[in-house]
């Protein structure tokens, strides 16, 4: 990657910053304290807006696959619904909507998931029609999976950078890498650390990633796991679930443990981990820094397991470590009420 293009998208981000810190302030695009939120202050919701469009500037200027071109033009569709949902509020449903419109579009330029690799040492498992309804619960969970767990500072920003660090050293590491275009990966990553500055008020004007920031990153991931995995084939599939390990683990403990007390899934709790050690007394930045720290080491330790024993053991191990974290928020959770 050259000097230019890192100093257009630095310039470029610190311009978008400033630019939609300042409209953002005119049109009330804020977020605004509750009892859910630990901030202080109205804080604008552009991080994700800062992110995308100088990467979009970006493409002018190096050449990737016309699939990444699809992939990034069609979360455009995303980041324009955030920004409203954002605004207005539009609610569950219309996020949803949204989310499997972008994934069918993507579908139909033949973007989805219909091979998990050869995940049992001796032939590739291939999906037939099931594998665009994988694709479906794959994408949308992944991509709310991310806005779930956005809800300290640094923390949300950390693990996108994490998942996108993973997805790059993956690809080099893994003895299916093809070379390949990765520089959209290292724009993004360079992005999302940009924000994480402005994310902790460092430097630039304090600015949240928002539900458009959360949910157009998590897609985004989500998007570029499968073209890495199934059509530029960078390395294995079962790789993809190492790369986001906490906000998925997330995702189903607080999806599972909503259901069993009988309560909508998709409402906003204080049943994440993140909330939980806030409850225990740990300071938010020191829990964001640790989750950030466990996710990375989580994915080293998926990826040793797949290099050195299996596919299918490091599947396996997956589930195993899911069902310990299930445990342990439980755990926590009934510590914290105790106290509480």
């Amino acid at each position: 990657m050259s000097i230019f293009l890192l100093l257009f998208l630095f310039l470029s981000q610190v311009l978008c910053i400033y630019i939609f810190n300042y409209f953002a302030i005119k049109i009330n695009l804020l977020d605004f304290p509750n009892k859910r939120k630990t901030h202080t202050g109205n804080i604008p919701l552009i991080g994700g807006m800062s992110i995308y469009v100088p990467v979009l500037l970006s493409l002018v200027m190096i050449d990737v696959p016309t699939e990444i071109l699809i992939i990034y033009i069609t979360s455009s569709i995303l980041l324009i619904i955030g920004v409203f949902d954002d605004k207005y509020d539009l609610g569950v449903l219309t996020r949803f909507f949204f989310q499997i419109v972008a994934t069918l579009i993507l579908i139909g330029f033949g973007i989805f998931i219909n091979n998990l690799g050869d995940l049992f040492n001796f032939s590739s498992t291939y999906f037939s029609s099931l594998g665009l309804v994988f694709t479906f619960l794959c994408v949308v969970g992944l991509t709310n999976s991310i806005n779930f767990v956005d809800g300290l500072d640094g923390l949300a920003g950390g693990l996108i950078v994490n998942a996108f660090i993973s997805i790059y050293f993956f690809s080099i590491f893994d003895d299916n890498y093809s070379n390949t275009n990765l520089l959209i990966i290292i724009c993004l990553i360079f992005t999302t650390i940009i924000f994480l500055c402005a994310n902790f008020g460092f430097v630039f004007p304090k600015i949240f990633l928002g539900d458009s920031g959360s949910t157009v990153m998590g897609f985004l991931v989500a998007l570029f796991l499968i073209y890495y995995t199934q059509i530029n084939k960078n390395f294995h599939p079962v790789l993809a679930i190492w790369a986001t390990s906490i906000p998925t683990f997330d995702f189903f403990s607080v999806f599972i443990r909503r259901i069993l007390k009988k309560i909508n899934p998709f409402r906003p709790d204080k049943r994440h981990l993140h909330f939980i050690l806030i409850g225990l007394g740990y300071k938010s930045s020191s829990i964001s820094v640790f989750i950030i720290i466990i996710s990375m080491i989580l994915s080293s330790i998926g990826f040793l397991c797949y290099k050195h024993i299996g596919p299918f053991e490091s599947l396996i191990l997956y589930f195993i470590l899911l069902f310990i974290y299930i445990y342990l928020t439980i755990k926590l959770g009934r510590i914290n009420k105790i106290n509480n």
